[in-house]
């Protein structure tokens, strides 16, 4: 996980969505200090406005792509999905995998399970991902001054 001073000289395209799994998201258009313009996905709820001074969270540095969220300069508030809604879609997701396991033991046949145990334990191992992805985040960002230092 990367630290990256930045300014979002430009943001646009704005859209908020809410899913089941992963919670409140925000897709955007913005253009870093210097760079050309980029379409990102970013966990949780996100305030946006032109010029903001972030130090963003980048997965890969000099992936824009890899953004996981970002700490705004002025504020000190911190974007980026929170570790314990994580913990929650794990949650969820070993609930349902024991259900599911339970009425394989009921004698439900495997064949009919098969699909849905195996799309579980991949969206469960997706979620630990992102758990470890925004519990770095949150490390990273937290690390981070005022002045946009670590």
């Amino acid at each position: 996980m990367k630290a990256v001073p930045t300014t979002f000289v430009k943001v646009s395209n704005i859209k908020h969505f809410n899913d089941w799994i992963h919670g409140p998201s925000t897709f955007f258009r913005f253009v870093p200090a210097g760079r050309q313009e980029r379409e990102v996905l970013v966990r949780g709820s996100a305030t946006l406005r032109d010029g903001m001074h972030v130090v963003a969270a980048l997965y890969d540095k000099d992936d824009w792509s890899s953004i996981v969220g970002w700490k705004d300069l002025e504020t000190g508030s911190i974007t980026a999905k929170s570790p314990k809604a994580a913990l929650r879609s794990i949650a969820v997701l070993v609930v349902l995998l024991g259900v599911l396991f339970l009425s394989l033991a009921l004698g439900v046949s495997l064949s009919i399970l098969n699909f849905p145990i195996l799309f579980c334990l991949y969206l469960l191992w997706q979620a630990i991902r992102e758990w470890r992805q925004s519990r770095q985040a949150w490390q990273c960002l937290g690390a981070v001054t005022a002045r946009g230092e670590a």
